[in-house]
């Protein structure tokens, strides 16, 4: 009996310890996907400037001594 007691006290905090490892995780996952959704709006915003500046800038025909 004492045995099954002392077994009992352990899982008990391992239980709810595994249940907030879980909990962090999936917080860990929704972050994860909010900040990769941010980088993917990034990329495309610097994909659309990077085609909006470069119709803009006139290229150099090396005539200007530089």
């Amino acid at each position: 009996m004492k045995g099954k007691r002392v077994k009992r006290w352990i899982q008990k905090p391992l239980r709810f310890h595994h249940q907030d490892i879980h909990d962090e995780l999936e917080d860990i996952k929704r972050l994860l996907g909010y900040v990769s959704g941010q980088v993917q709006e990034l990329r495309d915003r610097v994909g659309e400037l990077t085609k909006s500046t470069s119709m803009r800038v006139p290229e150099q025909d090396g005539s200007s001594g530089q």
